[in-house]
């Protein structure tokens, strides 16, 4: 059985381009670092 990927790898580089913006904004809002709970959250 061959297993092949199937999300284009164009989105998947813009999801991880967007992570350290997104991670500042959740950083401004709650005015702390973020816990890595937070973090996962934040980019959901």
């Amino acid at each position: 059985m061959t297993v092949a990927a199937s999300t284009p790898i164009e989105l998947i580089r813009g999801v991880y381009a967007s992570l350290d913006e997104r991670l500042e904004i959740g950083r401004r809002r709650i005015d702390r670092p973020l816990t890595l709970a937070e973090k996962i959250l934040v980019n959901h």
